[in-house]
């Protein structure tokens, strides 16, 4: 009889082992392939996004072609900069031929695009006075009519004319927006 329950327990254990071997094993195996799939999502959306700066970037230069006698340049910030959320950033820009712009925030989140208006300003108001210079001031993630923005990673400056005039120009690259203090 020990033999029979010895055998009877080594059966049980075997089987114990191959099934709960092969449920962890397909389990395993389809969490990888989960995050393979989320990763290939992920690659997916970036790619999205580029090409969305890609078209603004085009739809800018056709609907606004620079010229001579008018122009608007962002130089800061231009692409890269981590900004900290609640912070005073200078927004700069360079601008000839305009006399009024307005300075806006471009969110290109995977979850939803927008535009965000800042402030309508004189193109030449920087601290120096010079003519083409400007500067806003801005707390950094807080537009027009009360909205916060979330920290993220893929936001641009937009300066265009308020003139009535078709011209502009966006941050060359996103900047990121970060949470700095808790």
């Amino acid at each position: 009889m020990d033999n029979k329950r010895t055998s009877l327990i080594i059966a049980v254990i075997i089987t114990a082992l191959v099934v709960g071997g092969g449920t962890y094993f397909w389990q395993h195996s389809n969490m990888v392939k989960l995050e393979n799939e989320n990763l290939g999502q992920k690659a997916q959306l970036q790619q999205q996004i580029d090409n969305l700066n890609e078209q603004i970037d085009n739809l800018n230069a056709q609907l606004n072609p620079p010229t001579p006698e008018r122009y608007i340049k962002v130089i800061s910030p231009n692409g890269g900069e981590k900004l900290c959320l609640d912070d005073d950033f200078a927004i700069s820009w360079e601008s000839k031929g305009v006399s009024l712009i307005t300075v806006s925030v471009i969110t290109l989140e995977a979850g939803g695009s927008g535009s965000y208006p800042l402030e309508t300003v004189s193109a030449n108001s920087s601290e120096t006075g010079n003519l083409g210079e400007g500067k806003y001031i801005w707390e950094v993630g807080h537009a027009r009519g009360g909205i916060l923005l979330k920290k993220g990673v893929n936001y641009k400056i937009n300066i265009s004319s308020a003139d009535g005039i078709l011209i502009g120009d966006s941050s060359d690259n996103a900047f990121e927006i970060l949470l700095c203090k808790e």
